[in-house]
């Protein structure tokens, strides 16, 4: 199921069965360019190592953080809790915008404790590969662990410029961290 925005209301998807299909290099050509696949890390890069995720309190953002806090609150009180989740949902109205805005203000915040955790991991000699969704804080990460040469792939980038991202950050020792986004 997934939230149509025009009508505004939960709709259920379609899928297309390709078995005995002919021509697949022209659907593919086709699919790719009018949807997008995912695909799980275990299937597409068997060879990574799993994910390690690790909760680290950040004491620098607690302002930050109260400040996201308090802002979902007033957000809820003004439009109802049901109505604050629907908007987060569909990425749309008063609730979405407020808090994309705290979001991006705590994750500017714990930039300098990322670069500093990331630095200390770095110190073992292994690579890194970081998420973010705002580019602020990724041009931030790039900033505070350019001693490790990183590189970063974002929407935006041509082909030409990621392929030379991967390239780089896997056949360049130097190259120690890579910074991305979805």
């Amino acid at each position: 199921r997934a939230f149509d925005k025009k009508r505004n209301r939960y709709i259920t998807k379609k899928v297309w069965n390709d078995n005995g299909s002919s021509n697949l290099e022209e659907l593919n050509d086709i699919l790719r360019s009018t949807i997008m696949l995912r695909r799980s890390k275990e299937d597409a890069l068997p060879q990574l190592p799993r994910k390690r995720r690790q909760l680290i309190e950040v004491e620098g953002a607690a302002k930050e953080v109260k400040a996201e806090k308090t802002a979902w609150e007033e957000v809820c009180a003004s439009i109802g809790y049901e109505e604050a989740l629907r908007q987060m949902e569909t990425g749309a109205g008063i609730a979405f915008t407020e808090m994309a805005s705290k979001r991006k203000i705590v994750a500017l915040s714990k930039i300098p404790f990322v670069v500093e955790h990331v630095s200390n991991l770095l110190d073992s000699g292994e690579k890194v590969i970081l998420f973010a969704h705002h580019r602020d804080v990724i041009s931030g990460l790039a900033e505070g662990l350019k001693d490790y040469s990183p590189v970063t792939y974002v929407g935006g980038m041509n082909e030409k410029q990621k392929d030379e991202a991967k390239r780089r950050f896997m056949e360049d020792d130097a190259c120690r961290v890579f910074i991305g986004n979805i």
